[in-house]
């Protein structure tokens, strides 16, 4: 039997099945939200910016610790300003405070860290639920700004109990 359409709806029923194929896919595969999606695309480093970045990091070894340091200066930093001037130094635009900084990027598990990762901490009775960001170096090691010690390299372990989270 020959199913006959009026002229002007021809091909009716496949329009509707191609509208619940988009649908479907839709619902499927959401697109993220739009500032998500520029944070982690801004956040992602190629290796050899990797390497620039902490090469930048690690020329601030022994410079003086003053919580909310700006991140402008040279005679001293905080965690999250030694942080954001080091992604600075490659091109990427952090938010200030480690809080801020740690909703930017793919969150990574700890077993997946690899050099250049930013970590994330809860080390104090602060109404924030971040306050202390590290910059991860590879073989366990950590490199961050810390009170009394300054810019400083320390075993990632020695604050495995505090640390939250992990981004790329």
């Amino acid at each position: 039997m020959r199913n006959f359409q009026r002229p002007g709806e021809r091909h009716t029923g496949m329009r509707i099945t191609l509208a619940l194929v988009c649908v479907c896919a839709c619902l499927a595969f959401p697109l993220p939200a739009q500032g998500q999606a520029r944070a982690e695309k801004k956040v992602l480093l190629r290796e050899d910016r990797v390497e620039k970045m902490l090469a930048f990091a690690t020329k601030l070894l022994g410079v003086e610790y003053q919580f909310g340091a700006a991140s402008d200066r040279d005679d001293a930093v905080d965690c999250s300003s030694l942080v954001q001037k080091a992604f600075k130094d490659v091109g990427v635009t952090l938010p200030r405070t480690a809080y801020g900084q740690s909703r930017n990027g793919l969150e990574v598990e700890f077993s997946a860290l690899r050099r250049g990762d930013r970590l994330y901490f809860k080390m104090t009775d602060r109404d924030v639920p971040i306050d202390h960001t590290a910059l991860y170096l590879g073989d366990g090691n950590m490199l961050h700004a810390f009170p009394g010690k300054g810019v400083c390299v320390e075993p990632l372990d020695d604050y495995r109990t505090v640390l939250t989270s992990a981004r790329r």
